[in-house]
């Protein structure tokens, strides 16, 4: 009986690898627009880098990112997901973002994005903040269990 177990070697890895360069074209206002079939799992990790790198960036500018979350969080996915550039930097990407939201491409656009690809984004999210959440949870019980030295001058007795 032959082994019918196939062996597994780069060649194979990039041949799979070529699902995530498939697009399909979607008709949004009269234009066309390139959508990924698949969303890359490295893009999604990095869509959810740059949303809590711009978080940081709002907490020393006038603007709250968690007031636009949802709306932000699909401009990302238009950007990781489909041919429209989207800008790299903040200011400029709020920018865009009103210029879509205004002009009615921005829900048109979400709504042709594939349901099942969206759903991983938001199950990454999910689990990136469970992981935060449990990294807190952690270090609090690590301080809980310090042993302070002088408690009543810093008036914890």
């Amino acid at each position: 009986m032959a082994n019918s177990k196939k062996k597994l070697s780069m060649a194979a890895i990039k041949k799979q690898d070529k699902q995530f360069d498939e697009r399909y074209e979607v008709e949004i206002n009269g234009y066309v627009l390139e959508i990924d079939q698949t969303f890359r799992p490295t893009k999604i990790q990095g869509l959810i880098s740059e949303l809590a790198q711009k978080f940081e960036e709002t907490k020393v500018q006038d603007t709250n990112i968690l007031d636009i979350f949802t709306p932000y969080m699909i401009l990302l996915m238009i950007k990781n997901f489909t041919s429209l550039d989207i800008p790299d930097k903040l200011d400029d990407q709020l920018k865009t973002l009103d210029f879509l939201v205004d002009n009615d491409f921005l829900v048109p656009i979400y709504e042709s994005l594939p349901i099942a690809e969206v759903n991983k984004v938001y199950a990454e999210m999910e689990a990136a903040t469970d992981r935060i959440n449990d990294n807190i949870n952690e270090l609090k019980q690590s301080v809980n269990g310090l042993t302070l030295e002088n408690r009543e001058m810093l008036g914890l007795d």
